[in-house]
Formats: C-alpha cells, structure tokens, sequence
C-alpha cells in the first residue's frame, strides 16, 4: 500500500487536474481529455486511438478500437443546469454521425459495443435527467440500426475514477504535458480538508467534555517526561485529559481510512500540523509554541473558534505520536 504521504500528495495531483479540466471548453477540453484517456490506457495496456479532424467532423473523439468503445466528448462555454436543447441536439447529433460512419460507412472497424458522453458542466455536476432523455435516444438509433450497444454519460466529476487509478508518475507526467504547475506544497492543503478533518473530531467529541471519565483505554506512546521536557507543565493538565480521550482521534482514523480521499484529507491535515510546528519552533518554544500551533491554524483557516478544542485534539494526538515536539529520548541537561 502506498504511505499517506504519497496517498495525500496523488490526491492533489488528481484534484489539480480536475479543476483544469472543469475550466476549459470546446476543442481544448477534448483535447485535454483525449491526452488523458491515451496515458490511461496505455497503462491498462488498451489500444485507444484518437482520430483526426483530418477534413471533417466525424463524431468520433476517440476509441478503443479492440472493445468498440468510443467517446463523445462536449464541453459547453457555460454550465447547464437542466438538460437543454443545445445539449440534446449536441448529444444526438454526434450519436448518430457516430453509428452512421460505423454502420453505413464502416468505418472503425464496423461496431460500437458502447459509447460514453463525457460532458463538462463547469462547476457543477450534470443536470438531472427525468424523463430518461438520453436512454430514449440511445434506444432510438438501437432500433434504427438494429444493434444492441450501451451507452454511458458521464461528468468530469465522474472522470476522476480514471484520475485515480493512475500511478504519481503518471500523474506527474500529466500535469506536465497539460501544462499544469507540477509541484504541490504540503506546506498549503486544500483549506477546507482541515476545516473537514477538524470538524470530524469535533463530531465525534460534542457529547464529552474535556475533563469528564476517560472514554476507552488509550494506547498512549509518550510518557509523561515528553510534556517536562518540553516545558508544558502549564498544559499538562489539558494535555492528560486529552489523550485520555485519544481514541476519539483513533476512531476518525478508523472512519476516514475506508476510503482514499477521505484518508487523503487526514494525512494532509496531519503534515500541515507537522510543518506549522517545524516552521513555529523556529521562532517559539514550550507552551508558547504550543499555543502558537493551536492559534495560527485558526487563524489562518478562519475556523470557527468552536473548533479549537477538537483541533488541540488532533495536536495532541500528534504530539503523543512523536512527530511534533521533542522526544524524551532526546531531552537536554537541564531536565536531568
């Protein structure tokens, strides 16, 4: 299994990507998704061929030629928020172009198995469908033609999945040939997946309070030397009671680890607290530095002052994990 940092660093990637795509249209977003899905498919060592304009429109924005498959991808200039008429003439326009050129001029090999509408709604998911619009005409040209294919539409939302199954390098090759920036600073997540992981602890924590009966036993890793060491006698106290409670953090862990993304945001939040302590023990020490933590991240965030404690939470479970502070193996004279 990949470490979380790896997992935290492939889920920007993927983001990164996501949100260039969602902002281009026209003939630059098929292109876009065309050099993607060549890359995918290289990797899940398929055949997928990208045909030319050459001197027409041929309703074919690209195909895998061994299964049939073919894509038909649109990106509007705007979003849509119900399914309009220039979608639908955009959907079966290129639908039949399509089985037109395979069936009457067998082009492509002479079949379609499945087709897949890939469209780009901007900043938001496709338009619902009610009345089974796109399935009515699908079943349409199954008639005209006397065939049996299945047809897929899809949002770019939707096309993460192909995002995700890809390997870092490929990822990183990627944004690179697309022309976007390659690096991601750990040092700046996405706001909103701390804001998203602190509020899960704060869930999971509203019906205790700080000082009631600890909850379960905790297997703490730190002994009480480490809060000496580090001159946070004054915080002692909180910092006890904490971790007395620690299985709250545990148990967002245990949540937030069944799935990828969600285990994603963690391991983000959890560098981010990491690196604020390196960038802060510059400058700070001791319970100054303990409370420079807690305070900066709120302040920077804009998280809600409720938010403090299931953050201290979170600091304090790191803190016991050894990844901030110093260790007692590595205490000075003066704690001798």
């Amino acid at each position: 299994m990949e470490d979380l940092e790896e997992i935290s660093k492939k889920a920007q990637f993927v983001n990164s990507i996501i949100y260039f795509l969602r902002g281009t249209t026209g003939i630059n977003f098929q292109n876009n998704i065309g050099i993607i899905l060549r890359e995918y498919y290289k990797f899940k060592k398929k055949n997928y061929i990208m045909p030319e304009s050459m001197r027409g429109d041929y309703k074919n924005d690209g195909y895998l030629k061994d299964e049939a498959i073919f894509y038909m991808i649109n990106s509007p200039l705007s979003h849509v928020d119900n399914i309009t008429d220039d979608m639908k003439k955009k959907f079966e326009g290129d639908l039949s172009g399509l089985l037109y050129n395979v069936y009457v001029k067998k082009m492509w090999g002479g079949k379609v198995s499945k087709t897949i509408f890939l469209f780009n709604n901007i900043d938001k998911r496709l338009p619902p469908d009610p009345n089974h619009y796109f399935e009515s005409i699908v079943q349409k040209y199954r008639e005209k033609y006397n065939i049996d294919f299945q047809n897929q539409v899809m949002d770019v939302y939707d096309f993460k999945s192909y995002l995700d199954e890809l390997p870092i390098e490929i990822l990183t090759a990627l944004k690179v040939t697309l022309g976007i920036s390659n690096t991601v600073d750990l040092n700046i997540p996405n706001i909103q997946d701390i804001i998203y992981t602190i509020s899960c602890i704060s869930e999971k924590y509203d019906y205790i309070t700080l000082f009631s009966n600890r909850l379960e036993d905790y297997n703490r890793i730190s002994t009480p030397k480490k809060i000496k060491i580090n001159n946070l006698q004054d915080r002692e106290e909180e910092i006890n009671a904490i971790l007395d409670k620690a299985t709250i953090v545990e148990e967002v862990i245990r949540l937030m680890n069944q799935d990828i993304e969600q285990l994603a945001k963690f391991e983000t939040t959890r560098l981010y607290i990491i690196n604020t302590y390196k960038e802060l023990s510059k400058r700070h020490s001791g319970i100054q530095l303990y409370d420079s933590i807690i305070e900066n991240i709120l302040e920077v965030h804009k998280c809600k002052r409720a938010l403090e404690l299931p953050l201290k939470f979170l600091v304090v479970y790191i803190f016991d994990k050894c990844d901030i502070f110093e260790k007692e193996d590595e205490e000075n004279d003066f704690t001798k």
